[in-house]
C-alpha cells in the first residue's frame, strides 16, 4: 500500500477515535465526575461491604410436654431463624459494622423463653401458631444486633465500643452462617447475646485477651457487668468455622478461659472453659460452664432458670459439653454433640447432624436430630430439623 496513503488513513481513525471517548453531553461529564468522586471515597475509606444471610429450618418436635407444649399434640413447622442484613467498613485504623436480623431467633436446646425458644403464645403477640403452641416467639418486627466501631490504635491493642457480642466461649461468637449443627451448645446459646458495652482486646504471640464491662442486668444503672477471657493458640488457632471445613491437616487448637461477674448479682459469676481444635478432618469442642447461684433464680434478669426452663432451683449447675465432627468430603460433614446439665433433674441433651455443603457455609443443607432426657417428665421429648442456609454475615 502506498504509504502516503497509509499514513492519511492511520490519522483519520486516529481522530475518530478520541473524538468517540469525549463527553457528548452533560450526563457523561456528570457522570464521569460521580466516579471521580466514588473513587476518592473508596481510596479515603476503604470502601464498604453489604451483605446479607438467610437461614430457615423445618422441624417436627415429638414429646406431648417436651419444651412446655400444652397441647397434647406433636409439633410440625418451618422456622425462620437469621433474616440478617448487614454492613461493615474501614476508615483509616477504625473498622465498623452494623447488622439487624428479623429472623425468629429459633434455637432448639432452649426449652424455655429465651431467644424465642419453644414457648406458648403471648396474649396479644404475633406468634407462628402450631397447635396451641408456638415454635418461636415471632413477635418481634426486628432486631438490632451488631452496632459497634473498632479502633485499632497499634499493632496489638483494640478498643471496641457499640452494641456486640462478647466471646464468652468459641460457639457463642461463631457466625450464625457457620454452625456445624443446626444450633449451638446450651452454653454457647446462652451467650450467644448482645450487650452495650465497651471491650478492650490484645494479644502477644500465641496468647490472646479481652476484657469488657456491659451495661448489665441493671441497665445504666451503675453496676456493671464485667467479662474477662484468655485464649492460647496451638498451631493455627481457632478454625475460622465450627467443623474441619477449610481446616489443613496439622493439629490447630485454641483453649480458652473466660470469667463473668455481674455486679447486679450477689452470686452471679460464671467460669467457663472452652476448647476447639482440628486435625486431618476431625474436630472437636469442648465446654464445662459452672454457674453460680443467681444464674439459677427464675426471678433473676437472664437468670438461666428462667432462659431455659430447667429445674434449676437457686443452687448453681455446672454443664459440660463435647461436640466432634468429621468431614467425610469437601461436600459431606457429620458432627454430633453431647451435653449434661447438672441441673436437680440430671438432664442431658444428644444431638447428631449430617451437613451438605454446596457452596461451603454460605449454602449448605443440615439435618439433625436432637434427643432431651430429663428426670422430670415435661422436661423431655425429641425433634428433628432440617435447615438450610443460604449468604453470610461477614
Amino acid at each position: 500500500m502506498n504509504p502516503l496513503l497509509t499514513g492519511v488513513c492511520a490519522f483519520a481513525l486516529g481522530n475518530l477515535a478520541l473524538a468517540g471517548t469525549e463527553p457528548t453531553s452533560d450526563w457523561l461529564g456528570l457522570d464521569e465526575e460521580l466516579n471521580a468522586i466514588a473513587s476518592n471515597v473508596n481510596l479515603q475509606g476503604g470502601g464498604v461491604e453489604l451483605g446479607a444471610l438467610f437461614r430457615a429450618a423445618y422441624i417436627s418436635a415429638s414429646g406431648d410436654d417436651f419444651g412446655g407444649f400444652t397441647s397434647g399434640e406433636d409439633q410440625l413447622g418451618l422456622v425462620i431463624d437469621d433474616v440478617e442484613l448487614w454492613s461493615q467498613g474501614q476508615l483509616g485504623d477504625y473498622f465498623w459494622r452494623i447488622s439487624v436480623d428479623f429472623g425468629d431467633n429459633f434455637s432448639p436446646y432452649f426449652v424455655g423463653n429465651l431467644n424465642g425458644g419453644w414457648v406458648e403464645d403471648p396474649p396479644g403477640t404475633f406468634n407462628q401458631d402450631i397447635g396451641d403452641a408456638s415454635l418461636a416467639n415471632t413477635s418481634r418486627s426486628d432486631t438490632l444486633e451488631d452496632a459497634f466501631a473498632r479502633w485499632n490504635f497499634s499493632e496489638n491493642f483494640n478498643l471496641q465500643v457499640g452494641h456486640f457480642i462478647f466471646p464468652t466461649t468459641f460457639t457463642s461468637a461463631a457466625n450464625p452462617d457457620s454452625l456445624v449443627l443446626l444450633s449451638r451448645s446450651t452454653v454457647g446459646e446462652y451467650f450467644h447475646t448482645y450487650g452495650l458495652g465497651a471491650m478492650l482486646t490484645g494479644d502477644y504471640e500465641m496468647l490472646q485477651w479481652y476484657l469488657a464491662a456491659f451495661n448489665g442486668a441493671d441497665g445504666t444503672d451503675d453496676d456493671q457487668e464485667l467479662r474477662g477471657r484468655l485464649v492460647y493458640n496451638i498451631g493455627a488457632g481457632a478454625n475460622r468455622t465450627e467443623g474441619a471445613l477449610g481446616a489443613n491437616d496439622e493439629l490447630n487448637a485454641a483453649l480458652g478461659l473466660s470469667y463473668v461477674d455481674d455486679g447486679e448479682l450477689d452470686d452471679g459469676s460464671v467460669l467457663v472453659f472452652d476448647l476447639t481444635s482440628t486435625v486431618a478432618g476431625f474436630s472437636l469442642g469442648a465446654e464445662f460452664a459452672s454457674f453460680d447461684d443467681q444464674h439459677g433464680d427464675p426471678a433473676t434478669q437472664g437468670g438461666f432458670a428462667n432462659s431455659t426452663g430447667l429445674n434449676f432451683n437457686n443452687e448453681g449447675m455446672d454443664v459440660i459439653a463435647f461436640t466432634v465432627g468429621y468431614l467425610l468430603t469437601e461436600e459431606w460433614d457429620i458432627a454430633g454433640r453431647y451435653e449434661q446439665l447438672d441441673d436437680e433433674d440430671d438432664s442431658t441433651l444428644m444431638s447428631i447432624g449430617i451437613n451438605y455443603y454446596q457452596m461451603g457455609h454460605n449454602a449448605k443443607w443440615q439435618l439433625m436430630y436432637m434427643d432431651f432426657a430429663s428426670d422430670l417428665a415435661t422436661n423431655e421429648g425429641s425433634l428433628i430439623g432440617l435447615g438450610l442456609t443460604v449468604g453470610s454475615n461477614g
